[in-house]
């Protein structure tokens, strides 16, 4: 008796093993997620590097809600400091910074910008995402 509750047992849980294997393999959705930095710098006074999320999935596998509230929040984000940048004068001296923490991505940029009258200021500005899964930082030191 306690041999065939064991090969019970031992069967259903190689069952479940083999369910979660499958279900990761086929029907998981795993983005593949990349953030770079590109940078410009023409002309000479303005150096500006922009955080670029580069995103690959499968249609076949639904985007979760998380993930894509999480995706607009930084596209939001990133497109607002932008356009908040190009409100300065040059120079402008902008670095961007990433990481991971805890989970999520801390995204920064951080330097110093020129106001319409021509006082040089600090400028920082951060933000972290949960994707709910760990990307690719590509470019980042």
């Amino acid at each position: 008796m306690k041999k065939k509750t064991m090969l019970a047992v031992l069967a259903v849980l190689f069952t479940v093993i083999i369910a979660a294997g499958l279900y990761d393999h086929y029907f998981a959705f795993k983005p593949d997620m990349h953030f770079v930095i590109s940078e410009n710098t023409e002309p000479k006074d303005f150096h500006l590097q922009i955080i670029t999320l580069m995103l690959g999935t499968d249609e076949n596998h639904p985007m979760p809600k998380e993930f894509e509230d999480n995706l607009i929040a930084f596209m939001d984000w990133n497109n607002a400091i932008i356009t908040d940048l190009y409100e300065y004068i040059q120079p402008i001296d902008i670095y961007a910074y990433g990481e991971i923490k805890d989970g999520k991505v801390i995204i920064r940029y951080a330097g110093t910008v020129t106001s319409q009258d021509g006082e040089k200021l600090d400028y920082k500005e951060e933000a972290a995402f949960d994707f709910g899964i760990i990307p690719e930082l590509v470019g980042f030191e």
